[in-house]
């Protein structure tokens, strides 16, 4: 089975008057000129991560089974 390569591109990363950190990419299979969908993935001071996508199913994002802060 082969598995298609994904871009990521990030666009902007914002600090929101130290309340959440907020990074907005656009997400593309490789080779295609983002083509893709947006993401906002907003993390918060208590560790919440929240994900707001713009393709009416988002992909399933894994991987995160620990965080680390740095201050």
């Amino acid at each position: 089975m082969k598995q298609a390569q994904a871009r990521i591109d990030i666009d902007a990363v914002y600090l929101n008057r130290g309340e959440y950190v907020t990074v907005y990419v656009t997400t593309s299979e490789a080779g295609k000129d983002r083509e893709g969908h947006s993401m906002e993935i907003r993390v918060t001071q208590d560790g919440t991560l929240e994900i707001y996508s713009s393709a009416a199913e988002p992909p399933e994002i894994t991987g995160f089974d620990r965080w680390y802060s740095c201050e």
